[in-house]
């Protein structure tokens, strides 16, 4: 992996120099705690841009290097690298990558989606996830779902689904969580918990039938067990959530008793995560989906936006740190 120090220029001398080769940037020093630093301004290489961020969304993951945290960012080129065709400095466009709690990063030219005009906040990576989702989903028309989890990427799942003429039900812990869902798309909307209480709930929904297709969107063992018994015979499960702190354990018995099938959900190659950030931002200009964003910081209250994602209060959603100018 290459460093974030090799992507910076030398640093500059003079004052004025050292301010325009500069940059805001938060790195992680503990678990949970980040510093706003001021960095060297980072160079693109062959087939690289510069972007100014503009944004960049938080998620309760850790990040994966603790010394360039960030990989939900959007914003605008600002330089080009050697042999960059096909972009111009101005645009605005989502990113594939990390280092996106900073004012500025670099990214590879072929990664980058356009993004239309008035589209803040855009969390690239998820909303490509969800596209991806949706696509090894194939739902058809008419279809039952059920969506269990109405978080962030939930949600984007209910309205493509509903895009899709399928007939969504929700679970979510939350009660402000079942009443997006509702917005969103889904016929149906009711708490998780107690679990039991959600099978016979999907089956007087579905009108005596459980449901063709479900998806997992929680990361969690319970309601991943639970997604599975929403199924009909020879049903389809969907893993959306990032299962990371663990192994998780299936009922064999009632997989093998009902015939279940397991969507694979690999992100697939950088060329494919391409594909479904473009789908995504197309899909968000034309208006067919809406991302859906509760809270904002500033850089330097970057500890408080990442334990309001772990924490998950009722009324939060999705946060995201404002880097404009």
């Amino acid at each position: 992996m290459i460093s974030l120090s090799a992507l910076f220029l030398p640093p500059a001398t003079g004052p004025l120099r050292q301010r325009r080769r500069s940059m805001a940037a938060a790195v992680m020093v503990a678990p949970g705690h980040f510093e706003a630093r001021r960095l060297s301004l980072p160079r693109p290489g062959p087939g690289e841009v510069r972007i100014r961020v503009e944004g960049c969304g938080v998620s309760a993951l850790p990040p994966n290097s603790s010394g360039a945290p960030g990989c939900e960012g959007w914003g605008q080129i600002e330089a080009l690298g050697p042999a960059v065709e096909g972009w111009t400095t101005g645009e605005r466009v989502g990113f594939l990558g990390g280092q996106a709690y900073a004012t500025h990063t670099v990214a590879p030219a072929e990664t980058l989606a356009r993004l239309p005009e008035g589209c803040t906040p855009f969390a690239s990576p998820l909303l490509a996830g969800a596209v991806h989702l949706f696509r090894r989903a194939r739902i058809a028309k008419g279809e039952r779902v059920a969506v269990v989890g109405c978080g962030f990427l939930g949600l984007l799942l209910i309205q493509l689904a509903t895009l899709a003429q399928a007939r969504v039900i929700a679970f979510s812990r939350r009660p402000y969580a079942l009443e997006l869902a509702r917005k969103a798309g889904a016929e149906a909307a009711y708490p998780l918990c107690p679990p039991e209480a959600a099978i016979p709930t999907a089956h007087a929904w579905g009108g005596g039938h459980l449901c063709h297709l479900a998806i997992e969107a929680t990361g969690h063992e319970a309601p991943l067990s639970l997604a599975a018994r929403l199924l009909q015979p020879g049903g389809r499960l969907l893993i959306g959530g990032l299962h990371e702190d663990g192994a998780r354990s299936i009922d064999l018995r009632l997989w093998r008793e009902r015939g279940l099938h397991l969507t694979p959900t690999h992100p697939g190659g950088p060329t494919q995560q391409r594909d479904c950030l473009r789908e995504a931002a197309a899909a968000v200009r034309a208006g067919l989906i809406t991302p859906l964003y509760t809270h904002r910081f500033p850089l330097d209250r970057l500890d408080e936006a990442h334990a309001l994602a772990e924490q998950r209060p009722e009324g939060f959603l999705k946060a995201w740190i404002d880097l404009s100018p």
